[in-house]
């Protein structure tokens, strides 16, 4: 894996996105914010040789790499939420009427991939358009914590768990579309990554929250 240190190098020497275009007529905003955020999948030669001139660093000082690659897959197992109404405007999405089965995947090019499964669920009762909170248990002995303890920078932690929250938002939009969309054929299930709030048995950001 390998991502760029943009939003890191910037906080280190508070400055703004803001700033930084107004100084590089060649840059636009969105290209810088898409860059920092580490979402586009490809950044250009010349993007990266003009950050790095303006922040007078090297490329190996722009990029950070680790040895493998951590990817996820989510299974929904459960979706006994409900609907008030004909038209879906409120869904009932109830404890733990929402499973699946969560899979962490680390590999290399030469090596067979280590998979660490977990089973997630809600945790409280509320209507769409609330935070969603999952609990997420490993299902094995295998030992993910450690990994992301031991061999995963807190830069590449961030990354990774928003991979995370995104695979299960994009995977619950697509069940809950798919069990609606009988009552109406124009409903799109939306609930945002950043809504998406997770506890798991190495990190968590879930607050206030009796388990």
């Amino acid at each position: 894996m390998i991502r760029n240190k943009l939003a890191e190098l910037l906080a280190e020497r508070k400055l703004k996105i803001s700033r930084v275009a107004a100084q590089l007529p060649n840059l636009s905003r969105n290209t810088i914010t898409s860059t920092a955020s580490n979402k586009g999948k490809m950044i250009q030669l010349e993007t990266i040789n003009t950050l790095c001139q303006c922040l007078d660093i090297s490329p190996s000082d722009f990029f950070e790499y680790l040895p493998f690659d951590i990817s996820c897959d989510v299974n929904i197992s459960k979706n006994e939420t409900s609907s008030s109404d004909t038209d879906v405007k409120n869904i009932l999405i109830k404890q733990h009427s929402i499973e699946f089965d969560f899979f962490i995947k680390l590999e290399t090019v030469d090596t067979k991939p280590i998979i660490f499964e977990y089973t997630g669920s809600n945790l409280s009762q509320n209507y769409w358009g609330k935070d969603l909170i999952f609990k997420l248990d490993k299902n094995d002995t295998s030992d993910f914590g450690n990994v992301w303890s031991h061999k995963i920078t807190p830069g590449f932690q961030a990354v990774i768990w928003n991979d995370f929250k995104q695979k299960i938002a994009d995977t619950i939009n697509d069940s809950m579309t798919k069990k609606f969309s009988s009552h109406s054929s124009s409903f799109k299930f939306q609930i945002r990554s950043n809504s998406i709030r997770l506890s798991m048995d190495f990190y968590d950001d879930v607050f206030n929250i009796d388990f």
